[in-house]
Parts: C-alpha cells; structure tokens; sequence
C-alpha cells in the first residue's frame, strides 16, 4: 500500500508540474508574438528559481524540526530520511 501511495503523489506532483505548461499556454496567448520567447524565458526561470529557494530553505522553515513559527533543521535538505523525498516534491 505505501508503494501504490508513493506512486499517486508522484502522479500528482507532476500533473501540477503540467500545469506550468498551461500556465505559460495562456500567458504566451495574451501577448503579441515577438514577446513570446520572453514570457516562456520568464515561466522557466520562475519555476527554476521556486525549486533552488526550496530546496535551500523552504524545506527546512515549513517541515524542519524549530519552535512554533519555523523549522531550523534540514536546510539543503541534509538529514531528510528516506522516506521523505516523495513528500518534498509533493509540497514543491
């Protein structure tokens, strides 16, 4: 049961990631052919950027071990367990 539950959340995960490419569709749409290149330049560099921030901090100040406000621990995502890695890209 935990290998079909691994599987589901990865299914959704990318099917999130998917949506990206309708987000740009649309947004490529609504501007005038030459600007086109510059809109999809900017839809990659914002989900590049999202997954660089996360993977530093992100992580670490939503789910790390801390006090009540943030997390301090598994920042770069050192000391993650195994089991944890389907759940980062889930939350990513």
């Amino acid at each position: 049961a935990a290998a079909g539950d691994e599987f589901f959340i990865l299914v959704m995960g990318l099917f999130v990631m998917v949506m990206q490419l309708g987000f740009a569709f649309v947004e490529v749409g609504l501007v005038q052919s030459r600007n086109s290149v510059s809109v999809l330049m900017k839809n990659f560099l914002d989900a590049t950027i999202g997954v660089i921030v996360y993977w530093a901090s992100g992580y670490a100040i939503s789910y790390g071990a801390g006090n009540e406000f943030m997390g301090w621990h598994k920042f770069f995502f050192i000391g993650l367990e195994n089991g944890e890695m389907v759940g980062v890209f889930f939350q990513y």
